[in-house]
């Protein structure tokens, strides 16, 4: 007669990982901050500081500025697709936008400069300007498609 018997649980099942490294957080410099700032307004320069919130654990307060440069952004977007004067908002203007840019770069360069102790490393540049162009292109596709 052959023995027959249940396999034993670490026999079916693939053992666990172990514990995994922290997740270090990827911030946006403040020159990332700043150029966003200075060449695509303060919405995007919001958006970034607001991701660097979030990232930071302050999710309550990054991610509202996320939703009001968001907002402002669709504002714009809708106000400049109405043919209405572009100057009455102030972040259209490049003067205003290079001293928002070095207010935001004043604002996050003591943060940053801290970061790495705690563990952050910085993010890369150019996976907001892929996702900046693409909105750029579907405004421009919806600037056609609709006839504005």
């Amino acid at each position: 007669m052959v023995a027959w018997r249940l396999p034993l649980m670490s026999e079916t099942e693939p053992s666990l990982p172990g514990p995994s490294a922290p997740v270090t957080p990827r911030l946006y410099s403040p020159r990332v901050l700043a150029g966003y700032t200075a060449l695509a307004g303060f919405p995007v320069g919001a958006i970034l500081l607001g991701f660097n919130d979030v990232r930071r654990g302050r999710r309550r307060l990054g991610w509202s500025l996320v939703a009001s440069a968001v907002l402002l952004f669709v504002v714009s977007a809708i106000h400049g697709s109405l043919g209405l004067e572009p100057g009455n908002l102030p972040f259209r203007h490049l003067g205003l936008n290079v001293f928002l840019a070095l207010g935001l770069w004043k604002q996050e360069a003591d943060r940053f400069c801290h970061a790495p102790q705690a563990g952050a490393t910085a993010a890369r540049w150019w996976p907001p300007l892929l996702v900046l162009l693409t909105c750029l292109l579907l405004y421009g596709v919806a600037l056609l498609a609709f006839g504005v």
